[in-house]
């Protein structure tokens, strides 16, 4: 029944919670142990004839909690219902649930209501169109093919039409399982011709108690650009045998930004290591931070990583203490350390299905309201222009959000570059205002 559910699950966070006092590097086996216990609750609660929509969505993001906190080897905080958090009166939130036998979708509108969906769909077909989609995203060269981005948005868009109203202004999304993986501006509405990204802004987040929406003053000043640019050759890290190519345009990319902000203050070429970053965030206050280096984003935290001059990397744990300056696992409260934090150049782990609690990862190690990143690196012009137009819609004095800035710039580079792969990669995590 439910309450045995309820009961289980509540004895399982204690002893969870008690074991990271005790050891927090000690992880429960999340897969075997942990997961299946809250999808069968979910099932179940979803099959009964009038469902609690709310409290299955505080479910849901329970169990985005568990997955980040075992993935980071902390305690995130104390979780809240979803009736608690800020409302943004224009955003409508998606909560896809893949099942064995369906996908169902919860819709969070404004005023804390909710609706429901269910399209009949296996979670192996549904993860065979994920992974088509993907594959045609990675090959510009062969032209654009539409077929799985149009079936993706039938299932998950579509539906979903009948709630957006005039009113909808942004769509934020709070992932589950492979979904996690796909860059949701792409999604293809071939009714109409488009692209998701056409109509709505876009953002996704781990879940609203650990990245929701929250308005931030915008400055002109106080950006910190850092990036490997300048050199010609490979770069080869001894520690992980890995070998980087040069990011031939990222000199363009810095260029772009550093024309917008003429005071900023900049760490390139061989100035971009991992001491000189350490001081700088030491001894300055920068709510923006845009980076454009080598990076990888992985399931495991230890896979999970930024590379610095010489090929050095920073792994999440150092990147967290360089940016929060300071070594405690206590969190401190988002938009604390930045407003913005930009890793224009990283990719998710090959092969990895679970890749993107690396990216989820980071944006909260991070301490930044909002961190916008790339799924895959593009080391091309397309990239320089549109961190360039991302930056200028930002500085426009009516205040544009993260998320319409983000929808200007893709939008835009669309216009010269038409193949998802030059201007998809992007996704914003977190903070969407």
């Amino acid at each position: 029944s439910q309450a045995a559910y309820d009961r289980a699950i509540a004895a399982l966070t204690k002893t969870r919670r008690n074991l990271q006092i005790v050891n927090p590097d000690a992880q429960f086996s999340l897969r075997d142990n942990v997961e299946p216990l809250y999808r069968e609750a979910i099932d179940l609660s979803l099959r009964q004839q009038q469902p609690n929509l709310s409290k299955i969505i505080d479910r849901v993001d329970a169990l985005k909690l568990v997955e980040l906190e075992n993935f980071l080897q902390c305690q995130l905080g104390e979780y809240k219902p979803v009736e608690q958090f800020a409302e943004d009166a224009g955003a409508v939130v998606f909560y896809p649930v893949i099942l064995a036998d369906r996908l169902e979708v919860i819709l969070r509108l404004p005023t804390n209501k909710f609706q429901r969906f269910v399209v009949p769909v296996s979670r192996i077909e549904l993860e065979k169109t994920i992974a088509n989609f993907q594959q045609h995203l990675n090959q510009p060269q062969y032209g654009w093919n539409d077929v799985a981005a149009a079936q993706l948005y039938d299932r998950l868009i579509r539906p979903a039409q009948q709630y957006l109203t005039p009113a909808t202004k942004q769509l934020v999304f709070v992932m589950d399982g492979a979904l996690q993986n796909i860059p949701v501006a792409a999604l293809f509405d071939r009714s109409r011709q488009e692209f998701l990204i056409d109509r709505y802004p876009v953002s996704v987040t781990p879940g609203l108690q650990l990245l929701g929406a929250k308005q931030t003053t915008r400055k002109d000043a106080g950006i910190l650009i850092g990036g490997l640019t300048g050199y010609t050759a490979s770069t080869t890290n001894r520690k992980r045998g890995d070998i980087y190519e040069p990011l031939t345009h990222a000199a363009t990319e810095v260029q772009a930004i550093e024309s917008l902000f003429p005071q900023a203050t900049k760490l390139v070429g061989r100035d971009f290591t991992a001491a000189k970053l350490q001081r700088t965030l030491a001894g300055g206050s920068y709510p923006t931070i845009h980076l454009a280096t080598h990076g990888q984003f992985s399931s495991d935290p230890r896979q999970t990583f930024i590379v610095t001059d010489g090929g050095k990397s920073i792994d999440l744990n150092s990147l967290r203490s360089m940016l929060r300056q300071d070594s405690s696992a206590v969190a401190k409260p988002l938009g604390t350390i930045a407003d913005l934090l930009v890793l224009s150049a990283c990719e998710t782990a090959t092969g990895d299905r679970r890749a993107a609690l690396g990216l989820a990862g980071t944006a909260i190690r991070s301490g930044a309201a909002s961190t916008l990143a790339s799924m895959w690196s593009v080391d091309d012009r397309s990239t320089a222009k549109l961190m360039q137009q991302f930056y200028r819609s930002l500085l426009q004095p009516d205040r544009t959000s993260t998320a319409q800035a983000l929808q200007v710039a893709q939008r835009e580079i669309r216009q010269q570059y038409p193949h998802p792969y030059y201007w998809a990669s992007f996704v914003l995590v977190g903070n969407w205002l």
